[in-house]
């Protein structure tokens, strides 16, 4: 390794924390925990036999609310786990796809199963897809045990785009995946056909989770006489939660009093529950229905009482009713689906008024404990969109979502309204923030100039300039801003202004430090982008795990510019580590990190598999960091594309990347693919078309142009520079050509683009062999061979194929330097190897 302080640095990163994952904070852990055992239950160990999961594939528990499904569920969960089986456990809910998919990687990865295990495999081939879940069927095919997912209350899943996330386990979950599923109804388009097809599902309705006759007299209590069971078994159907409450109510009134025969589930808890209830108890079950899950000191604080859930759990008929649920080292309890529903719909119809100010309450005392998100959507619910504003702003706005991860910031925009936004400026950059990450640049940039009006007017607000940058970052690094566009400059200087404030808080300052590294990384001003990366670093102290991978990176793209290739792997390395323990905020860092290092092993002649990168190319892809990703996933899906395949498949990857680009708008990854475009058309002797392409798009006119770091990144000055090169070169203009050649040898020197010098000088070998001037070409090759034998980069001369063969054969003939020879032997063969 070269002894310089980035080396020192990069030393200093090997001894980092392990790699167990880290859990979004915004994620609630009722959700993804089963409930304990009542103290009453009723054996049921035959019946959670017949549903065990591992007797097949697909387990559907479908059956009308109160038949006990959660509770078989349950039971299935525990036995498994005695048995060593493992096992992960999600309550489902009206989930947005990208939290879904957050949340299914979150429990396996709490069960004990390393998603991301495959990729730090020795020689395992990364799968990048356009979800974590993907990752979780290739982690879970690679498993030789079994495993075990539970979804419970399946039908609060009503959006399509996550019920088709649903669909995808389902259609594609390798044989040691097995589902258990309890609903009340199948989500409309939940397709479990594929399982049915077949013969790995089974369906267990009402008919099995009833209580049988023995099963209705054990759990009465065997104190019924003959006629009296008869009359029950008839009445109740074996429902078992009619059961719990006739049971519960009979302990205190003696026989229960025969009331209307329900039609519905309402009116059978308004007979048998509420009977048995007085006005108090009622009123604080109603009010305890809003809550997610009841703790003692929440219930109290909301309702501004004393005891109030040993009230609630003594309460007559409650019996079976609450369900116990771990929650770190204490329990909370969660009251039985179908009566907090219906304790829900009773509240809002009958007392709006209470419904709404029940619901204000949580919010503020959940906010209160750090469950910003929660508290938002319990004010959503009492309709007040300007508290859930409040909220937000009040615990830090966007700075304190970028510190949940990306999936928090989505979390929280669906209770942002255009209301709250009036009221609360501050939310139209959160707003934008969530666009960006959708996908939707071209609205984020059409908000920016009310935003722009609004930092003006409220320039002196220090957290309105924290968000302001994080926004501008986003919108400059997602969207792929141009270097020398306005949005560019104006992020630039605010993170330099927010860094260099005195009184500022470390983090933030470090956060501007980061912005302005990256800006100086990508005008290739690297001497710049280091002094910031030590300052940052120095204000950050291991703070924030997000800017300290983004430094990695950084880092590594320096050094592999630079032609360091130890220095970028072990920058590029540490950055994964982190990326990897964080990976259910952001799976697009895994994503960079892994694409940056197929970049590099191309580079030394590593030829990866490039599917994946394809793919990023080809669809639209809503894990999108920065241009280098995209720069480094088309370039090596191209590459590859034209050396293993043909020029049509790299140009029909060029289209899609070329579309979807434009769709996104991300003007700085078109214009570099346009450049890309137009050296493939070449390349294919189709100048008159790269030409055209190049005109039409508004590449540059001159080469100075071309050479320009000012308003283009160095990645786009590299492929645009050496497009124009080979266009020259299939003019006829070599000329032309040499200057362009030696003004970009001496530009590349200068700001020490060992990486780009040697994609020139291999095309240059190239150009002289095509003018005929075999002694410049090898004049050309020697010095590419010198910095290769300094570098490892191969790849910039294997590239060009056919063309250099002759002009290596005749170094190998007249040099008299064995090390040279050697090297040029060793091209020599990849060349003809490729």
């Amino acid at each position: 390794m070269n002894n310089n302080p980035t080396s020192l640095r990069v030393a200093a990163a090997k001894g980092r924390e392990g790699l167990s994952v880290i859990a979004p904070p915004w994620v609630p852990e009722h959700r993804t925990t089963p409930p304990e055992p009542v103290s009453d239950c009723l054996d049921r160990s035959g019946l959670i036999e017949r549903c065990l999961p591992t007797n097949r594939q697909l387990t559907l528990l479908w059956a009308p609310g109160g038949f006990g499904k959660t509770t078989v569920l349950a039971g299935c969960y525990r036995l498994l786990e005695e048995r060593s089986v493992s096992t992960a456990w999600l309550r489902l809910d009206n989930d947005e796809p990208s939290v879904l998919d957050t949340l299914l990687a979150f429990v396996f990865e709490r069960g004990g199963l390393d998603v991301l295990e495959p990729l730090r495999r020795e020689g395992a081939s990364f799968r990048l897809n356009v979800n974590r879940t993907m990752f979780l069927m290739h982690a879970l095919a690679v498993e030789s045990r079994p495993w075990v997912l539970f979804l419970d209350e399946l039908e609060r899943l009503e959006n399509p785009a996550s019920v088709e996330l649903l669909n995808l386990l389902v259609d594609r979950a390798p044989p040691n995946l097995h589902l258990a599923v309890a609903c009340r109804e199948l989500p409309q388009c939940f397709d479990i056909t594929p399982m049915m097809f077949r013969g790995t599902a089974e369906i267990f309705t009402a008919d099995e989770l009833r209580f049988t006759r023995l099963e209705i007299e054990r759990f009465l209590g065997g104190v019924l006489s003959p006629d009296e069971l008869r009359a029950v078994a008839s009445t109740s159907a074996g429902w078992p939660i009619e059961l719990h409450v006739r049971r519960s109510l009979s302990s205190r009134l003696g026989i229960v009093r025969p009331r209307v025969v329900r039609d519905v589930v309402w009116n059978w808890v308004e007979a048998r529950l509420w009977y048995g209830l007085g006005e108090e108890d009622r009123e604080l079950l109603l009010d305890a229905g809003l809550l997610d899950y009841v703790d003692a000191e929440l219930l109290d604080e909301v309702l501004d009482g004393t005891n109030l859930l040993h009230r609630l759990r003594n309460t007559s008929g409650m019996a079976g009713l609450m369900e116990p649920i771990p929650r770190g080292d204490r329990t909370v309890w969660r009251l039985h689906t179908l009566i907090r529903d219906h304790c829900a719909n009773r509240r809002r119809l009958e007392s709006p008024q209470r419904y709404r100010t029940v619901h204000r309450r949580i919010a503020t005392a959940l906010a209160r404990r750090g469950e910003v998100v929660a508290g938002m959507r319990h004010a959503a619910e009492s309709s007040d969109p300007m508290l859930a504003g409040e909220l937000l702003i009040e615990a830090g706005g966007l700075s304190y979502l970028v510190g949940l991860g990306l999936e928090g910031l989505m979390a929280a925009d669906p209770y942002i309204s255009e209301e709250s936004i009036d009221r609360f400026p501050r939310l139209r950059l959160i707003r934008m923030a969530a666009q960006v990450v959708k996908g939707q640049v071209a609205e984020a940039r059409r908000t920016f100039r009310a935003a722009t009006e609004l930092v003006m007017e409220l320039g002196q607000d220090g957290k309105l300039l924290v968000d302001w940058i994080t926004i501008l970052g986003f919108m400059v690094q997602r969207g792929c801003e141009p270097v020398g566009s306005d949005l560019f400059r104006k992020t630039v200087a605010a993170s330099s202004r927010l860094a260099e404030t005195p009184g500022v808080d470390p983090l933030l300052r470090a956060t501007g430090e980061y912005w302005v590294c990256q800006a100086h990384n990508l005008k290739a001003e690297f001497g710049a982008a280091l002094e910031r990366e030590t300052r940052a670093r120095e204000w950050l102290a291991d703070r924030s795990p997000y800017v300290t991978l983004g430094l990695d990176f950084q880092m590594g793209q320096i050094a592999m510019a630079e032609g360091r290739v130890e220095d970028a792997t072990e920058w590029y390395r540490a950055g994964l580590q982190t990326a990897r323990r964080n990976f259910l905020n952001d799976i697009g860092l895994v994503a960079l990190g892994e694409i940056l290092m197929r970049e590099l092993s191309l580079e030394c002649n590593g030829l990866p598999d490039a599917d994946e990168c394809e793919r990023i190319v080809r669809e639209p892809w809503q894990f999108g960091t920065q241009l280098a990703s995209y720069a480094a996933a088309s370039g090596v899906a191209v590459d590859v594309a034209l050396h293993t395949r043909d020029t049509a498949h790299a140009l029909t990857i060029l289209d899609d990347a070329v579309e979807n680009a434009d769709r996104v708008s991300l003007p700085a990854y078109e214009r570099f693919l346009t450049g890309l475009y137009a050296a493939v058309l070449v390349g294919a002797g189709q100048v008159e078309q790269a030409e055209r392409r190049w005109r039409v798009d508004g590449l540059p006119a001159s080469h100075a142009e071309c050479l320009d770091l000012e308003n283009q990144t160095w990645r786009e000055m590299e492929v645009l520079s050496l497009a124009r090169l080979r266009i020259c070169m299939m003019r006829g203009e070599f000329d032309a050509g040499r200057r362009l050649l030696r003004d970009l040898l001496k530009l590349a020197a200068g700001r020490g683009l060992r990486r780009t010098s040697m994609r020139a000088m291999a095309l240059a070998v190239v150009i002289e062999e095509a003018a005929g001037d075999r002694t410049a070409a090898v004049r050309h090759l020697t010095a590419f061979l010198e910095m290769f034998a300094e570098t490892g980069y191969g790849w910039a001369l294997v590239r060009e194929g056919k063309p250099v063969i002759a002009v290596l054969a005749e170094l190998i003939d007249a040099c008299s330097d064995e090390t040279v020879v050697n090297t040029a032997r060793t091209l020599l063969a990849e060349i003809n190897g490729k």
